[in-house]
């Protein structure tokens, strides 16, 4: 059961505003706390030994990013369900769980990383691997504490925390050798306040709202997956410190973690504001409050970042020790990569709230990472440049997404102009309906028909209607080979109330090159149209096809075919298929299925078998020009099962390599570097239908290599075998040409 989506109330919005003034306190405090405690640190154990000790306790920055995971997703489960506290707690230690997997993953590399911090034994990491499981514990009770906005019970266990620490780290020592004191302080912090938020939830639990509902959301898997998205953005906020350490001197690094540990507070205190905000954006769904908490905390981040740089290192210096140097440009670098990554880390806790928008966000983290590691690894030299690589990495990452995202509204509204483009079929170009009032009156079509009883009356009769400036075209001549269906019979009714059209009858089929013959033989018009009994041209497609014509280099053109089949199956091949013939075409003329030309020639060579490539060499070799028609759309059905679709592939690449061959000619569709481009193009405006490419492509090459090898065999089909899957009857909405039935975007 989804938990219903309210619109949040101006008292939510207050409540919203007051916590996230009371966090600030309290996480300001702690972050004074969290910045004393490595003051002592560093003035306890010297600038050398603070550089272990630094990266050492970025096991709890990262650990405290996974844990977020898990805490927003409990925080969202307690904010939209009436769920109980212990249910919370059981969920949330399931989604917990795959963190704590890691921690012992984390574990067995003790020994390795210890080795790459230069340290003498592996207690110091098993000791920073305890206080990131500490830090897990802690993020299930610290979820449903947010998500039913107890804000102030929160804050007051935080800060409690912040004292505790302080107490562990005067009993332990402060100067212990490699940081085992602070570690084992830090770890031992988050065991207690884990203790004191489990047992405020056992003895002050919350009132349980009826209003809600009490089913839970998913929350290991939106757990898991905030917590690895968590941990990736501020992973490439911590990389700088392990970079440093490895690639600077001791001194080096021991100065970049004083300043990234100092700079590290703005996350914590710009963290206030997402967790404030989290309950709000998860009840009431407030896109604008997502987008101004974002905004708010990258200002906050500037300007703590700004005061930083100002005084923070007179305050290193002073504050840490003699030894520290703290240079402004590396606390400028480290403060435009806070500022990047509070923004991000912001944004991602919105999203996860919100729950939409998580896809642009994921993909700007995993880019973040990638590439602060290619950064770091490949230009270290000097700490400024390891200090600016975090906000770099995740500035470009950013961009990169954004400018995608644009790209693809760019393309939606290119998609969106198609349906303009299919409305305007119905009037058609000035130029075409004056030329084709020229052209149609001097117009034969040519109808080379077997067994197509199912749509020959709708073809015909959308031949017979059309018309440019009051004319229509001269004649209409059928041949119709060995029919069984009643096809003639359909013929001679419509001919009878049109005398334009006459019925041809050939007793056996000879193939269609030999019916074509026939019909030039019985025709004298000076242009010919041919089109199929099974083909549906859109209003105004004949006028658009022969109005090139009108233009004496042109001989020959071809109209664009859209195919009526679903996009589901083997739809979706036929489709990316006449996609890629408008795509080739538009460039290099590839015509077909409707043709207009010019009487130039006599008969065709039948033992080529082909037709429109066959006349496209002829027409070539006349001198005249191929022109592509695109705005002649005609509709026809194409293969429904997978066998007939690879037979029609194979037949057709077998009849242009019989055309090659004998004459030399290779169609548009031939030629690889026609084909690439076009493929290309195709994707770029449609990056969802690459697997349908990709399915299209395969089967085209071993399609065409079948056809190679039936053709050096000998073994090239004769007259052509009717696909039956294509053979059924369908019908177009002219008015839109827009629903399913003829795809939304064909006529692009």
């Amino acid at each position: 059961m989804q938990a219903e989506v309210r619109p949040a109330s101006r008292e939510g919005v207050g409540r919203a505003a007051r916590g996230a003034i009371l966090l600030t306190a309290a996480l300001g405090f702690n972050a004074l706390g969290n910045l004393l405690f490595h003051v002592f640190i560093a003035r306890g154990g010297g600038v050398q030994n603070y550089g272990a000790v630094g990266a050492l306790l970025t096991f709890g920055t990262i650990g405290t990013t996974l844990a977020a995971g898990v805490q927003y997703a409990v925080a969202r489960g307690a904010s939209i369900s009436s769920a109980s506290a212990g249910r919370l707690l059981r969920a949330g230690y399931r989604a917990a769980l795959p963190m704590l997997l890691l921690v012992a993953v984390l574990a067995l590399g003790a020994w390795p990383l210890a080795a790459y911090l230069r340290l003498d034994g592996p207690l110091p990491v098993l000791l920073a691997d305890a206080y990131f499981a500490a830090i897990v514990v802690f993020s299930v009770p610290a979820g449903i504490l947010i998500g039913q906005n107890r804000l102030g019970a929160y804050a007051a266990v935080s800060a409690t925390g912040t004292v505790l620490r302080m107490a562990y780290g005067v009993l332990f020592g402060w100067g212990a050798a490699e940081g085992v004191g602070a570690l084992g302080s830090s770890l031992l912090t988050f065991v207690s306040i884990s203790a004191i938020a489990l047992l405020v939830l056992r003895i002050w639990p919350a009132k349980r709202r009826l209003d809600l509902p009490s089913a839970l959301p998913s929350m290991v898997r939106e757990g898991t997956l905030g917590a690895v998205l968590s941990a990736l953005l501020w992973g490439a906020w911590s990389l700088p410190l392990l970079f440093s350490r490895h690639f600077l001197a001791p001194t080096e690094a021991g100065d970049l973690a004083s300043v990234h540990l100092a700079v590290s507070s703005i996350l914590l205190l710009t963290a206030a504001l997402a967790t404030a905000t989290f309950p709000l954006l998860a009840r009431g769904r407030r896109g604008g409050a997502a987008a101004g908490s974002v905004l708010a905390t990258g200002a906050i981040s500037l300007a703590c970042a700004a005061a930083a740089a100002l005084v923070g290192p007179t305050l290193i210096h002073k504050v840490y020790g003699a030894g520290f140097t703290a240079p402004t440009v590396l606390f400028l670098a480290l403060g435009a990569s806070v500022t990047v990554v509070a923004m991000v880390t912001n944004g991602l806790w919105a999203a996860q709230a919100l729950q939409r928008s998580v896809a642009p966000v994921s993909w700007v983290i995993l880019l973040a990472i990638g590439g602060e590691v290619v950064l770091g690894l490949a230009w270290h030299p000097d700490a400024v440049a390891i200090a600016a690589g975090p906000g770099l990495a995740t500035a470009t990452a950013g961009a990169v997404v954004g400018a995608w995202i644009g790209v693809l509204k760019f393309l939606r509204g290119r998609r969106d102009e198609a349906a303009a483009l299919r409305q305007a079929l119905a009037l058609h170009s000035a130029d075409a309906s004056r030329e084709g009032a020229q052209m149609l009156p001097h117009t034969v079509v040519g109808m080379m028909v077997h067994n197509e009883a199912t749509m020959i009356e709708h073809s015909l009769g959308a031949v017979l209607s059309e018309r440019a400036g009051g004319h229509g075209v001269a004649r209409v001549v059928v041949v119709a080979s060995a029919c069984s269906d009643g096809t003639e019979d359909i013929v001679r009714r419509l001919a009878a109330r049109d005398p334009r059209v006459t019925l041809l009858v050939e007793p056996v089929r000879s193939g269609k090159a030999s019916a074509i013959n026939w019909f030039l033989r019985e025709t004298t018009e000076p242009v010919c149209l041919l089109i199929g009994g099974d083909t549906l041209p859109a209003p105004g497609a004949l006028a658009e096809l022969v109005a090139p014509l009108a233009d004496p280099a042109v001989g020959m053109t071809g109209a664009r075919v859209v195919p009526s089949n679903e996009r589901k199956g083997v739809g979706r091949l036929v489709h990316w298929l006449w996609e890629m013939h408008h795509e080739v075409a538009l460039r290099h003329p590839k015509l077909g299925e409707a043709v207009a030309f010019q009487r130039v020639f006599e008969r065709l060579d039948t033992g080529l078998l082909a037709d429109e490539v066959n006349i496209e060499h002829l027409i070539t070799s006349a001198g005249l020009e191929l022109r592509y028609a695109g705005r002649a759309v005609v509709f026809n059905r194409g293969a429904g099962t997978l066998g007939d679709y690879l037979a029609h592939r194979r037949r057709n690449h077998g009849l242009h390599l019989k055309v090659a061959v004998a004459t030399g000619y290779h169609a548009a569709t031939m030629r690889g570097a026609n084909i690439g481009p076009a493929a290309l193009r195709n994707l770029l405006r449609n990056p969802h239908r690459l697997p349908v490419a990709t399915a299209a492509i395969a089967l085209e090459v071993a399609a065409r290599a079948q056809a190679r090898y039936y053709f050096r065999q000998g073994m090239e089909a004769g007259i052509w075998r009717p696909i039956a899957s294509a053979k059924r009857a369908f019908q177009v909405d002219f008015e839109t040409l827009g629903d399913e039935r003829t795809g939304r975007e064909e006529v692009a």
